[in-house]
Formats: structure tokens, C-alpha cells, sequence
């Protein structure tokens, strides 16, 4: 039978870097210690998450502006509608916003 956390200490074998999750106060923490994790049956151990950020800023067309839209840094629609906010036709109706999130 393969032990509780065989993926995990798998994982953590091969580099990965590891949380534990802390009963007390209700969150995951990272393992930082120097020393290897017991991998007590008891304890809830994962993979930490990667994550993931987007960058994105909200545009408004001046002929329908009740339908502002989102668009993210790296759309090929930049070029565009860049050229609508030199014309007058649209506008950037926020700063480039930042979204952070675990794959």
C-alpha cells in the first residue's frame, strides 16, 4: 500500500517546493524549514500552487458605452483599439490592473 502522501513526497523529492497546512489558524503555509517534512498520516501536506497573473484594463467604445469590456495586455486587439483612444473613439476607463491566481 502506498503511503497518504506518496505523490507529494514524490514531489517534494524531485524539487517541488511544498505547503503544510496549519490546523491552528486555517491556512497553508510553505515549508521553509531546513530540514526534510516527516510526512506525519495526520498532517494535510500539497504541492504549492503555481500562480498565475494576467494583466488586463477596461476599455469603453464612446459609441456604446454601456458595454465597457475588459481586454488583457497581450490581446491582439492592443494595436487597435489604441488607435480608437488617438481618434476619440474609445477610451481607457481604468489602469492596467493585475489578477493573481492558482493554476
Amino acid at each position: 500500500m502506498k503511503h497518504k502522501h506518496y505523490d507529494v513526497i514524490m514531489a517534494w523529492a524531485n524539487g517541488e517546493q511544498l505547503q503544510l497546512f496549519q490546523r491552528l489558524n486555517r491556512k497553508w503555509m510553505d515549508w521553509t524549514y531546513p530540514y526534510s517534512p516527516a510526512f506525519y498520516p495526520a498532517e494535510e501536506y500539497r504541492v504549492k500552487p503555481k500562480i498565475k497573473t494576467i494583466k488586463y484594463r477596461w476599455y469603453l467604445n464612446i459609441t456604446a458605452p454601456d458595454y465597457p469590456f475588459m481586454i488583457r495586455d497581450n490581446s491582439a486587439s492592443m494595436p487597435y483599439l489604441e488607435s480608437k483612444v488617438q481618434d476619440g473613439s474609445g477610451r481607457w476607463i481604468s489602469d492596467w490592473l493585475t489578477l493573481e491566481y492558482a493554476e
